[in-house]
């Protein structure tokens, strides 16, 4: 990297976070896109196989730069960690607008091996264990915790061989420890390279055991670790609390999920050495290592996710205590005698998803409307299970039916609160049931549960003159001012903001000889973004006495609005659009009362703001775009009936992609039928649009579509008129997008009626 030179503030704090988390990728959140710069972008480029390019940075060499679309992250994020690496999530954590100069950001979360909870990486069917290993003059504290599931255990043991074994057991994805144990002796080139886990160590404060017995007290909210059963093992106390400081370092959030540890004795079960478990085929095949043709592969006819998950630890870990291998045989035996209990409990079973890594995501707070519902459902069937069990008298299940709590209160407010077919994302809205936002003050609630308000207002002002300074020109000067001011908080998401913007203009108009000109000047003074000069010029000549000619250049700025800035899906970073237009155009008067009319337009954007399910609905710039486009028109006056035919086809682009710009169709006919006198009037407009692209990440089309429209006034008097619309008169439904791997559909007829006076 070149030296010379004097880092951007963003850069600065890029490096800065990046010095406190050197062993992490930092996936930096810029706008839509996480970013990575430097090393981390070298890395990353190459292992995800996505463009490296650069960013000035403020030295004499550009850093070199990558990133992904953080609506995709999981998929890259899961990449790199099934490659072994450390991801952290750095995410802007001060509100933009009370910010004074750069939004401050921070890590919120690191994505390791042993704490990834991606559902898209995650088996089923096997757990995703992080162990923590203490060794200490030939004694080991072992702890272990699967995020996804809550399951937590630990154990103690005296003797390397025992570690191995354990290590073989469980398969951790990650193990953590101190670093005696990295000079133990153990084969960790064989358990990187054949068994895949990343293995590494922590800091020496991690084990102190004094905090590591306040970690265990404060996270299972307990006085004394007796309760815990924790006693006997005071090498395991070490390692949980070394785990639990590992776990609140890398996930920066609550571990509520985590509400019961187990401490364990390895002689409860049949001690079996790693090489006669890769032998005896326990849980996968010898020779290509997968479960079919394996014990548990016989076994395995279980019907959720918890249950196959269950049955793989008991293979894993068969018992040799007696009195539990005849309570558990015993219950086995109830079962296969009642086979009509068994099959009724087969059933229930069977539509229940994984209510163990449902509660994680809950915890975690990455639960969407759907799990919740997946949650319902399955919470449904436990009344029913518990039901069946009463017909089982066998002691053990019998236990489990006392200890089944079948959460009617909880299924209770999901059933009255969420529809049964709700969006995929919380943004989407539409998700909570209408007698219960009622219920939680509809005025200031949103279903969130969070307030929202809106208080904005704007005000504008113009003052202008004209001067008629020769019959065929005049000259027209003017000024413009506008204030927003607004307060509002927005799904939760708080803004307050006031800009200022003063414009200038002059322009000046010709018309004469059947040539009809209009230039003009503009000079706007944004608070927020300056000053921007825009112009424009426009021609129109008679050619021939029915055929007219015109074209016109003109430039366009505008500033992002306070929506597009600060609410909930806003973006403070974004950059005023600026733009310049071209048109050329023929209109042409025949016969009978038939005109006709052609026109030809260019328009060039630059730092378009745009906002669609692809970024998450989160504002951005797209640096150059492209609207190309032509129109048509017939029209035919008769005395007071009227037809237009109206014809567009315009291409809108993303100039770096090449890619159509999300669902903006290329093509749009209008037919519009009427009658209109002095009296009353009548109009059918018949609207068709074609199919266009859904998003430039996805290949879905939307389908096109029809709509009529109609229209209708009456003049009671010169002053009161009565006025009707019907929108959507056939009450059409039609496709608008697609999102969450259904469409969203328009339609609905809408009416409106009204009375206006004139005086």
């Amino acid at each position: 990297m070149a030296k010379k030179g004097k880092l951007t503030p963003m850069m600065q704090q890029y490096m800065q976070i990046k010095e406190e988390n050197k062993d992490c990728i930092l996936f930096y959140r810029l706008g839509d896109f996480y970013e990575m710069f430097f090393d981390d972008a070298l890395t990353a480029s190459k292992e995800l196989e996505i463009t490296l390019t650069g960013k000035n940075c403020g030295l004499e060499e550009r850093a070199p730069m990558c990133g992904v679309p953080y609506h995709a992250v999981d998929s890259y994020l899961n990449k790199l960690v099934e490659k072994g690496y450390k991801v952290g999530i750095c995410e802007q954590v001060e509100d933009p607008s009370q910010a004074k100069g750069i939004v401050k950001r921070e890590i919120v979360r690191i994505v390791t091996p042993g704490t990834n909870i991606s559902q898209q990486s995650l088996d089923d069917e096997k757990n995703n264990y992080l162990m923590c290993i203490f060794a200490n003059d030939g004694s080991y504290g072992i702890s272990f915790v699967d995020v996804t599931t809550g399951d937590f255990r630990t154990t103690s043991m005296d003797s390397l061989a025992k570690v191995r074994d354990e290590i073989f057991k469980f398969e951790p994805a990650e193990i953590v420890c101190n670093d005696a144990f990295l000079i133990s002796g153990m084969d960790f080139d064989y358990l990187k390279d054949k068994m895949s886990i990343v293995i590494s160590s922590i800091e020496p404060y991690h084990f102190d055991e004094e905090q590591a017995e306040e970690r265990i007290k404060r996270q299972f909210k307990v006085g004394n670790l007796e309760g815990l059963g924790l006693l006997d093992h005071p090498m395991g106390v070490i390692a949980t609390g070394a785990l639990l400081g590992y776990l609140h370092e890398t996930q920066k959030s609550s571990l509520d999920h985590l509400m019961h540890i187990e401490a364990y004795e390895t002689s409860e079960f049949m001690i079996i050495d790693s090489s006669s478990r890769r032998n005896l085929e326990l849980c996968e095949t010898l020779r290509d290592k997968q479960k079919k043709g394996s014990l548990l592969w016989v076994l395995d006819k279980t019907k959720t996710a918890m249950g196959a998950r269950m049955l793989r630890n008991m293979v894993e870990q068969p018992l040799v205590d007696k009195k539990k291998i005849e309570e558990r045989y015993d219950a086995i035996t109830t079962l296969t005698d009642q086979t009509i209990v068994r099959e009724e409990l087969r059933e229930y079973l069977n539509p229940i998803y994984d209510l163990e890594r449902l509660m994680t995501k809950v915890s975690y707070k990455t639960a969407n409307p759907r799990d919740m519902i997946a949650f319902k459902t399955s919470l449904e069937l436990l009344p029913a299970i518990k039901t069946v069990l009463e017909e089982c008298k066998d002691p053990l299940l019998s236990g489990l039916r006392e200890d089944l709590d079948p959460l009617e209160d909880i299924h209770n407010l999901l059933e009255d609160s969420i529809i049964e077919e709700p969006p995929l994302a919380i943004k989407e809205g539409g998700i909570i049931k209408e007698g219960f936002k009622d219920d939680i003050d509809q005025n200031d609630l949103n279903y969130l549960g969070t307030y929202d308000f809106v208080h904005s207002t704007t005000q504008e002002a113009e003052l202008y003159g004209k001067w008629q300074f020769t019959p065929s020109q005049n000259i027209l000067l003017g000024t413009t001012y506008q204030n927003i001011d607004g307060d509002v908080i927005s799904w939760g998401s708080p803004y307050a903001a006031d800009v200022d913007s003063q414009g200038y203009y002059l322009q000046h108009q010709y018309n004469a000889n059947g040539l009809n000109t209009q230039a003009g000047i503009r000079v706007e003074d944004n608070e927020k973004y300056g000053t921007h000069t825009i112009g424009q010029i426009a021609a129109r000549y008679q050619l021939f006495p029915l055929t007219s000619i015109y074209t016109n250049i003109g430039t366009a700025f505008r500033s992002p609005t306070l929506n597009e800035l600060y609410s909930a899906y806003g973006n403070p970073d974004l950059k005023p659009e600026e733009s310049t237009s071209y048109e050329i155009g023929l209109d042409q008067n025949l016969n009978h009362g038939f005109s006709t009319g052609i026109s030809l337009y260019r328009t060039e954007v630059e730092n378009l703001i745009d906002a669609t399910s692809v970024t998450g609905y989160i504002f951005q710039n797209i640096d150059q775009a492209t609207f190309e486009g032509s129109e048509i028109y017939l029209k035919w006056q008769g005395e007071n009936l009227y037809v237009n035919v109206g014809y567009n086809y315009v291409r809108a682009k993303n100039d770096k992609t090449d890619e159509d710009l999300s669902r903006r169709p290329r093509q749009n006919a209008t037919l519009t039928t009427g009658w209109q006198d002095s009296k009353f009037g009548f109009s059918t407009t018949l609207m068709a649009s074609s199919s266009y692209d859904n998003s430039a990440y996805d290949d879905i089309t939307v389908p096109g579509h029809l709509r009529v429209d109609m229209n209708g006034y009456y003049n009671l008097s010169n002053a009161i008129k009565v006025f009707a619309n019907i929108q959507n008169v056939g009450d059409s439904n039609y496709r608008t997008a697609y999102g969450s791997g259904s469409y969203y559909m328009n339609g609905g007829r809408l009416a409106s009626a009204g009375v206006t006076f004139r005086y």
